[in-house]
């Protein structure tokens, strides 16, 4: 008996399939769309790095710049340390007069060569104040400001000699300790941009 029901058709069921097929492959963009997103997102997440820009040239500034970049490199943080103007002066090695101006001289001759001639921000009291705080980092089992700096290169952190600073400063890379790099501001702002903190001592 018929009940006057109209029974699907192969053709009903060929457009049902047809639209599941259509619907489907709209969700598998969608999901693709949205992966995408994702992977962007987290491509714009900083990673577990951090940047210093040392700016200062006073011995107590650097050695509290090492600390935070030692300290951080001991816990697996990748560090990136951007030397620039009177912080170059703790990566001079030597003094060094030959093919200069006389304003490059007179600037070679007024700052200081090296860790070790650095003056303390307070407290300097015509050098005392860095002998007196080298005596007692000594005292206390701390390591000095070369020491760190060995340190900063045994853990593999990335020191950077901003390269115009060099050039307004007149310091050539051979004044300079080994085992630096130089570079400009668009090697620090490419570090800066991958990395969580980012200081300026």
């Amino acid at each position: 008996m018929m009940d006057g029901t109209q029974q699907p058709s192969a053709m009903d069921f060929a457009k049902a399939a047809t639209n599941s097929s259509t619907d489907f492959q709209a969700m598998l963009e969608r999901l693709h769309k949205c992966q995408q997103s994702v992977d962007d997102l987290q491509k714009m997440i900083p990673e577990d790095n951090m940047t210093i820009v040392v700016f200062s040239g006073d011995m107590d500034k650097l050695i509290a710049a090492l600390f935070l970049a030692t300290g951080a490199a001991s816990m697996g943080c990748q560090v990136s340390m951007y030397y620039t103007f009177w912080g170059l002066s703790a990566l001079r090695k030597k003094t060094v007069y030959r093919h200069k101006t006389l304003l490059h001289r007179m600037l070679a001759w007024m700052l200081p060569a090296g860790v070790t001639r650095l003056k303390t921000s307070k407290m300097n009291f015509a050098g005392i104040g860095p002998r007196l705080f080298n005596h007692l980092m000594k005292k206390q089992q701390v390591p000095d400001l070369k020491q760190m700096l060995e340190l900063a290169g045994e853990l593999g952190i990335e020191m950077t000699a901003c390269t115009t600073a060099m050039q307004i400063m007149g310091f050539e890379q051979d004044e300079l300790i080994d085992g630096l790099a130089v570079g400009g501001v668009a090697t620090y702002l490419q570090n800066a941009s991958k990395a969580r903190v980012n200081l300026f001592i």
